[in-house]
């Protein structure tokens, strides 16, 4: 949606600049766009995290096999470590998400 609504903008631009006469957009793109784009990373990063969980989750079914168990119960840690923030996950303006997701990631990256 973001990027649909930045062509559109590039467009419609791009076609008034090759109408010199007619009224012009001068507006900062960076200023429109800004907190789209934040909030859109924000949400592909908890879209991973979120593919994430669930990938190791459909692990939980199979404690079985050797030193899987051990693994889980570290996996399911983290989770709760992770769900025990203290913010709102959506609010894209609070940074201490970027830093608790790279923790998070290093920390999954590690039980690999």
């Amino acid at each position: 949606l973001n990027e649909a609504y930045q062509e559109q903008y590039r467009l419609t631009r791009d076609r008034l600049l090759s109408q010199p006469k007619g009224k012009q957009f001068d507006f900062n793109e960076m200023k429109i766009f800004s907190k789209f784009d934040l909030f859109c990373k924000r949400v592909s990063k908890l879209i991973d995290m979120f593919t994430t969980i669930h990938q190791f989750s459909s692990l939980a079914q199979h404690t079985h096999i050797d030193g899987l168990e051990d693994m889980i119960k570290a996996f399911f840690k983290i989770v709760e470590d992770f769900r025990r923030k203290p913010y709102d996950l959506m609010d894209y303006s609070k940074n201490q998400f970027d830093r608790d997701y790279l923790e998070f990631n290093v920390n999954i990256h590690d039980l690999e």
